[in-house]
C-alpha cells in the first residue's frame, strides 16, 4: 500500500478529491546518482490521518508518512538519491528510492534534468507575497460548485446567520436621527439588487458604454512622486490599478457577441474572441445560477505585478480582493441607475475563465464576475433564475422612529 494519498488541495466547497500524477510525469528513471530538491512551494498541517504536504502552485497535496517528511525535510539543496540513502539509514535503500519516486510524480521534488511546472515558474514572481498570498490564491480556486437554488442549504459551519446582524453590546447606546433617502445617489442605493431573471430586451451599446465608462475607464491622468497613475471612479490602493475588465458580449444591440478586453484610457473594446456563446456561459457557471441569460457580463481580472511593485507583503493580497469588490459595487450601481438588472457572483470555474481569457491564473487572474440585462417585464424582484416568488420585506427596526410619512421600501 502507498504511504499516502494524493488529493487537490482544496476543492468545491473544501472538498478533498482524488486526483493523479501530472500529464506526463514519468514514474520509473530514479537511480542513485539522481539528483533532487524540495519543491519550492511547499506547506504543510496536520489532521487526523497525519501530515499533509501541499504543492501550493500546482495545487496538487500528499497525506505524508515519516519517511516522506523525511526525505522532503533533507531536500532543501541538490542530494543525491544515494546521499539521501546514507542520511536516512533507519530505513531500506529501495524504500527511499520508491518514496522519492512517487514524491517526484506528485510535484513535492524537483529532479535535475526535469523542468520546472508551469505553475512554479509563474507564482516564484510573487516573491514577497509568498507562501500566504500564493497559498490562499491558488488554494481558493474552484473547479465546480453545488447547485444552488431557493430551499437549497450549504452546510451548516456557523451557529451565526444574517438576523445576529448588529448585535448589541453593552453600553450606552445614541440614536441617530432619519438619513436622507432622497435623491439619485439615495434612489440608486436602495434599489440596487443581485439578479438572476433577465428580460428579453437587449441592453444597448450606448447603456454598456455608460456602465464600461463610469465603472473601468480612466478618468484622468496625475503624476504622484514621478509616476504617472490613472484615476477612476472606485478606489484602488496605493493606486496601482491591477483590475482590468473582459466583457462577453451576448445580447447587447449594436455590438457582435464574442469576448473583448475593456481599454480603459481609450475608451474600446479589444476582440479577443469572437465564438462566445450562451452554452459556453453556462459551463463558466455550472452552479446554475442563470447568469448566462444576462445581456452582457464582465470579468474582473487583477494583473498582480502592479500591487507587487509597491508592496512586498502578502497583505497586499487583500489590496487586490477589495478593490475588485470596489469596482464591482460601482458596477452594479451604475447599472441600476439606467433601470437595468445587474448581478455579482464569484461562483465561477476559475481554469474555464481564465481559458477564455487567455489569462494563466497566476500572473493575471478572474478575481470576480459580474453583468447586466434588462429587467423582466412586469418583475420587480428577481432573486432566483426559476421565477420563484419575491421574498416578504419587512422594515428595519429604526423605521417605527422615523415618520409615517417615509417613502415605501423601493420595488426592485
Amino acid at each position: 500500500m502507498r504511504p499516502w494519498h494524493l488529493h487537490t488541495a482544496l476543492g468545491a466547497a473544501g472538498a478533498v478529491t482524488l486526483t493523479t500524477p501530472r500529464e506526463g510525469t514519468v514514474l520509473a528513471g530514479v537511480t542513485t546518482t539522481s539528483f533532487v530538491r524540495r519543491a519550492p512551494f511547499l506547506i504543510a498541517w496536520w489532521t487526523e490521518r497525519g501530515a499533509r504536504v501541499c504543492n501550493y502552485a500546482t495545487t496538487g497535496a500528499i497525506d505524508a508518512d515519516t519517511l516522506a517528511l523525511a526525505i522532503l525535510d533533507r531536500a532543501a539543496r541538490w542530494l543525491s538519491v544515494a546521499d539521501l540513502e546514507r542520511e536516512l539509514p533507519e530505513w531500506d535503500a529501495v524504500r527511499v528510492r520508491g518514496s522519492v519516486t512517487e514524491l517526484l510524480a506528485h510535484g513535492m521534488l524537483h529532479m535535475i534534468g526535469r523542468q520546472a511546472p508551469p505553475e512554479e515558474r509563474a507564482l516564484a514572481t510573487w516573491h514577497g507575497w509568498n507562501p500566504a498570498g500564493g497559498f490562499f490564491h491558488r488554494a481558493t480556486r474552484a473547479s465546480a460548485w453545488a447547485p444552488v437554488g431557493p430551499g437549497g442549504r450549504p452546510p451548516l459551519v456557523c451557529l451565526q446567520d444574517a438576523t445576529t446582524v448588529g448585535q448589541h453590546r453593552p453600553g450606552p447606546r445614541l440614536e441617530l436621527p432619519e438619513f436622507e433617502r432622497a435623491g439619485s445617489l439615495a434612489d440608486t442605493l436602495l434599489a440596487r439588487r443581485t439578479w438572476r431573471r433577465f428580460g428579453s430586451r437587449p441592453v444597448s451599446l450606448q447603456e454598456l458604454s455608460t456602465i464600461l465608462g463610469l465603472s473601468y475607464g480612466v478618468q484622468q491622468w496625475v503624476d504622484i512622486e514621478g509616476e504617472r497613475v490613472p484615476l477612476r471612479t472606485s478606489p484602488s490602493g496605493g493606486a496601482r490599478h491591477s483590475i482590468e475588465a473582459y466583457v462577453l458580449v451576448l445580447d447587447v444591440d449594436g455590438l457582435a457577441p464574442g469576448t473583448y478586453h475593456y481599454c480603459p484610457d481609450t475608451h474600446a473594446l479589444l476582440l479577443v474572441d469572437a465564438t462566445t456563446s450562451r452554452e459556453d456561459v453556462a459551463n463558466l457557471f455550472p452552479a446554475g445560477s442563470g447568469f448566462d441569460s444576462a445581456a452582457a457580463l464582465v470579468f474582473a481580472t487583477s494583473v498582480f505585478a502592479r500591487v507587487q511593485r509597491k508592496y512586498d507583503s502578502p497583505r497586499a493580497y487583500r489590496v487586490v480582493m477589495l478593490e475588485a469588490g470596489h469596482f464591482c459595487q460601482t458596477f452594479c450601481l451604475v447599472a441600476t441607475s439606467l433601470g437595468l438588472a445587474p448581478f455579482c457572483t464569484a461562483a465561477f470555474v476559475d481554469d474555464a475563465v481564465e481559458r477564455m481569457l487567455g489569462v494563466d491564473g497566476i500572473r493575471e487572474a478572474a478575481i470576480y464576475a459580474m453583468g447586466v440585462g434588462s429587467r423582466p417585464e412586469g418583475a420587480v424582484w428577481a432573486p432566483w433564475p426559476d421565477g420563484a416568488e419575491p421574498p416578504i420585506a419587512s422594515p428595519p427596526a429604526f423605521a417605527a422612529r422615523f415618520s409615517s410619512s417615509d417613502p415605501a421600501p423601493p420595488e426592485s
